[in-house]
């Protein structure tokens, strides 16, 4: 009773790494995604470089998206976001990267030789290669798809139609072979267990959250993201991207229109925050869109400086472009300076907790934002060695919330229980099922992270369903608590197993 609720992409790429290194371990999928995520870093400043035209703006760009908090909350977890984002950053890295060079060579071809149309074409295709897989890595992942697929119909129709065409029979033909191997239960686990409830409350919550820890990005972003729209409205009607100078080199056109776009589905990707469930995951993108929409908007006011001091000095030779650049520079190091030690100061009080900072525990509003999120201690480490050790006792008879420790002991997990709790809420999913299994194979022990008695205040209303806490509060008795700051562990034992019999095998 267990869903795989993303595509198969991170599961295809980590199978190497997990046959290698064992099954009961998260060793490989949390190495692999740590990779992605400081790689995904690495292009991400790629494409903000190409973006500005300047590698140490896209570097800072890449440095701001790794140390934000939100990133390195989620660094550790063995989950499909950080390939995504690689694979989707990918796409547009590549779009650039080739219709830069294409551009670069044009000389007198006025880039339509047969070299010139030959790179864009790799870089299109690549860029449905890369932006395919980052779809079938997590589902969500359209924003790269859409917005070059946007782009090429809006400056080259005939071309965009086809590469909308070859991304859609490509898609379509994975999806359908997909379906049609798992008989029927492809759409339902990826699709359908995935589409969770939409809390208003909860995107409020976030809300909240982003811009605790974003003010400066979400400023600045909000501030200068409509002289970029404007500025890429303004070259599209011109049919170039030069701003009226020939001493200012242009910029890749189809990516910068590429870029914008996906830089507004990213913002909009933030409203997946309010489908319960959420968490930092779904500020990543977010994130990286409001770096990218200020490096875009900063490398568009950098060139209109340069194109502007080129008009009134009517200067064309080496040294007055040696001089534009370092207006562009200039703008570049008051953006270097500002934004990044503004976005780690302004997250400072909770990252680096210094003392000249009141604790994040003392602070309501800050805890409130933070949804509760606090470094483990040593009883956090004790409470889960405690509970490990009621699962290796007895594992073939105990259901626990927590599927690491039944991996632990090679066994699969029984239950995912917010998501089947989700879908029996729903009607997507009879929990019949799960009771029948559980008559014909009775159940020793059950641990779980809350407090399932009918008095307690907060008893796991997400978690599990009516009928599971009552089946365990007239089955079972609570035995033993083991608490800890981030979980505290309740196990219940069954009420037909002998007195002390568990109790006695798992004492410390």
């Amino acid at each position: 009773f267990v869903v795989a609720t993303y595509h198969p992409g991170m599961l295809l790429a980590t199978w190497p790494l997990v046959r290698a290194t064992g099954e009961r371990s998260l060793e490989a999928g949390r190495s692999m995604a740590g990779a992605a995520a400081v790689a995904g870093a690495l292009v991400l400043a790629l494409v903000a470089g190409l973006a500005a035209r300047s590698l140490p703006l896209g570097l800072a760009v890449g440095a701001v998206w790794m140390l934000s908090r939100d990133t390195l909350s989620w660094f550790p977890f063995f989950r499909v976001d950080f390939l995504a984002l690689l694979l989707g950053w990918l796409a547009l890295a590549v779009l650039g990267a080739f219709e830069a060079m294409s551009q670069r060579g044009a000389g007198r071809s006025m880039g339509q030789g047969p070299w010139e149309i030959g790179l864009r074409g790799i870089g299109e295709a690549l860029a449905v290669v890369f932006g395919v897989a980052a779809f079938f890595t997590k589902q969500t992942m359209v924003g790269p798809l859409a917005a070059i697929g946007i782009a090429m119909l809006w400056h080259s129709p005939r071309r965009g139609i086809v590469w909308c065409a070859l991304v859609a029979l490509i898609t379509g033909g994975l999806m359908g072979a997909l379906e049609y191997t798992s008989p029927g239960s492809y759409w339902f686990q990826a699709i359908t267990a995935n589409a969770n409830v939409f809390s208003l409350v909860q995107l409020q919550v976030w809300a909240v959250h982003f811009w605790r820890f974003q003010p400066v990005l979400t400023s600045g972003a909000l501030l200068l993201a409509p002289l970029a729209i404007g500025v890429m409205i303004a070259r599209a009607r011109r049919g170039d991207d030069s701003l009226s100078s020939s001493t200012v080199s242009a910029r890749p056109l189809l990516f910068g229109t590429a870029l914008v776009i996906y830089a507004l589905f990213g913002l909009a990707s933030f409203l997946g925050a309010g489908k319960l469930g959420a968490a930092e995951n779904y500020m990543l993108e977010p994130n990286a869109a409001l770096l990218l929409l200020l490096a875009w908007s900063q490398g568009a006011f950098a060139t209109w400086l340069a194109s502007r001091t080129a008009k009134k000095q009517c200067a064309q030779d080496d040294s007055q472009e040696e001089k534009f650049a370092r207006h562009r520079y200039a703008v570049l190091g008051i953006f270097l300076m500002a934004v990044p030690g503004l976005v780690l100061l302004s997250h400072a009080e909770t990252m680096f907790s210094p003392p000249w900072f009141v604790p994040a525990e003392q602070r309501p509003e800050v805890a409130s934002v933070t949804l509760g999120l606090k470094s483990p201690t040593v009883d956090d480490y004790r409470a889960a060695a405690r509970a490990s050790k009621w699962v290796e006792f007895a594992p073939d008879a105990t259901y626990s919330e927590r599927a690491l420790f039944m991996l632990m002991q090679g066994r699969q997990p029984i239950l995912h229980p917010f998501i089947m709790a989700q879908l029996a809420r729903e009607g997507k999913w009879n929990e019949d099922e799960l009771f029948d299994r559980w008559a014909e194979h009775p159940l020793t022990q059950v641990i779980v992270t809350e407090d399932l008695r009918p008095q307690a205040t907060l008893n796991g209303d997400a978690q599990f369903t009516p009928r599971f806490k009552e089946s365990l509060n007239a089955g079972f008795t609570l035995q033993e608590i083991a608490p800890g700051r981030l979980f505290t562990y309740y196990r219940w034992i069954a009420r037909d197993v002998a007195p002390g019999s568990l109790a006695a095998s798992a004492a410390p």
